[in-house]
This record gives C-alpha cells, sequence and structure tokens, in this order.
C-alpha cells in the first residue's frame, strides 16, 4: 500500500475519531449551558444533535479517496471538492429542508471541519514536496 492509499484510506478514519471528541466536548458544554433552562431530557438531545451528524461526514468523507485520480488530484478544486463534498452535501440539505436554522449549521459541521481542512492542508502541502507521491509511481512502473 503506497502512501497515498494509506492516507485516503487513514484520513477518514482519523477524521473520525477527531471530530467525534470535538463533538463530545461541544456537545458537553452545550448540555450544560442548555441544562438551566429546559427540562430534564431536553438537553440530552444536543449529543444526538452534534455527534451523530459528525459520524455521517466522517464516513462521508471516504470521497477523499477520489484523490487516488490524477486528474482530481492535479486540479486544487476537484481536490477540495473530494474532502468537503459531505459538509457541502449537508449544508444544502440543511439549507433547503429547514430542518436546521441557519446558524446551527456552522455548530453542526465545526466539528468535522477542523480535522478535515488540518487533514486538507497537509495533504495539499505533502502533495507539492512530492513526500505523498514517491513510492506511488515507484509502484505504478513496476
Amino acid at each position: 500500500m503506497t502512501k497515498l492509499h494509506k492516507f485516503c484510506v487513514y484520513t477518514p478514519l482519523r477524521v473520525l475519531a477527531i471530530s467525534f471528541v470535538i463533538a463530545f466536548i461541544a456537545a458537553f458544554i452545550a448540555a450544560k449551558i442548555m441544562e438551566r433552562d429546559a427540562r430534564e431530557t431536553m438537553y440530552l438531545m444536543v449529543y444526538g444533535f452534534l455527534i451523530f451528524p459528525n459520524i455521517l461526514f466522517s464516513l462521508g468523507s471516504f470521497s477523499v479517496c477520489f484523490n487516488l485520480y490524477q486528474s482530481v488530484r492535479e486540479n486544487f478544486s476537484l481536490s477540495f471538492l473530494s474532502f468537503y463534498f459531505p459538509v457541502i452535501f449537508a449544508v444544502f440539505i440543511m439549507l433547503f429542508s429547514r430542518i436546521f436554522g441557519v446558524l446551527a449549521i456552522p455548530l453542526v459541521a465545526l466539528p468535522f471541519l477542523i480535522p478535515q481542512t488540518y487533514y486538507f492542508i497537509r495533504f495539499r502541502k505533502r502533495l507539492t514536496e512530492g513526500e505523498i507521491m514517491e513510492d506511488f509511481y515507484y509502484e505504478v512502473s513496476e
């Protein structure tokens, strides 16, 4: 397995772990704030509201594997879309379904966006340095 394959397969799993921790911390803080104002069971809904979408975003972020194609990898816009496709798709659904308020979109997406942005920047940096591709060309030529 090349470095590029490893990066594309393990990045969504890392994002899932990190976003789960961030979402849990954010949900805990939000629940403590809401606990004073809401009924006892109402504040527990915030855990599902923040954690469940991040699990779906992270599972949807396997679209990072589109970067295995050279045409996607070399085009910055397509590479960006492959990393952020789950969030873009979810934002359109949230805006047009009116299930969530517009202010809830950043709250729901932020725990996913933090690690995903880190790995996108890391991927683009390693790609320009050639570090992630050094064993990819060796394996393809054999």
